[in-house]
């Protein structure tokens, strides 16, 4: 919180215990279909949290931020989250979650500036990389990168909006999404909130709908608004 130039960097793992806080013998949401489902079929349900923490890596009004090289593994809830900070390089990481947990985001934006994200790999079971304003509305989320990333996912690989947030100056290009829920997702769809100035290009998607309650239903792309 309210440091300069910050450095997580080098070759080693961080390991967040997440499924010690998860139950795989349960559903998260209960639905009409869930005693019908086979043992394979159910092994694609989200499971149910016992007791979890909350977001396990947090950088808060930070400037001049670098992660390299690193590998992070079993998040319980979102992996990286980045508030209200700019000047932010992510290269070369890895984000490998158990992709039976719900709301284990990878990368989560929310109110930050001037972000590249490259040549990195993500296996989440929520969004892949997170672009909002969830802890400040009123601050857009802004000149952000996406590039050159393979992806998996239960929700969206990049997700960009929600409710009240402001997103613009949004590149994302040379992405690989394999096996996901949902490829893109854009979301303008609250009444002071918006998406704008995005740039998509050369991304190669696949797509699956899983059993259970996940976000999404196979869509490559999602746009929503008010109206």
């Amino acid at each position: 919180m309210n440091e300069k130039n910050i450095a997580v960097e080098g070759k080693g793992t961080i390991d967040l215990s997440g499924s010690s806080f998860m139950d795989f013998s349960r559903a998260f949401n209960q639905f009409e279909e869930l005693s019908q489902l086979d043992k394979e079929q159910f092994e694609e349900v989200e499971c149910k949290p016992i007791c979890r923490p909350n977001q396990p890596i947090l950088f808060y009004n930070c400037e001049n931020i670098n992660l390299s090289g690193i590998s992070i593994i079993d998040s319980p809830c979102w992996t990286v989250c980045i508030h209200s900070s700019k000047y932010i390089k992510v290269h070369n990481i890895r984000i490998m979650n158990n992709l039976r947990v719900p709301n284990s985001d990878g990368i989560h934006l929310c109110s930050c500036e001037n972000v590249v994200i490259t040549d990195s790999f993500f296996t989440c079971g929520d969004d892949c990389v997170a672009i909002s304003g969830i802890t400040n509305w009123d601050k857009p989320c802004e000149n952000i990168i996406v590039s050159n990333c393979i992806m998996q996912t239960r929700s969206a690989a990049v997700r960009m909006g929600h409710l009240d947030s402001k997103v613009k100056n949004v590149v994302a290009s040379n992405l690989i999404i394999l096996n996901s829920n949902r490829r893109i997702a854009i979301f303008a769809n609250g009444k002071n909130g918006y998406v704008k100035s995005v740039t998509i290009s050369n991304v190669i998607m696949t797509t699956k709908i899983f059993a259970g309650t996940w976000w999404g239903k196979g869509e490559p792309i999602v746009f929503a608004s008010p109206e």
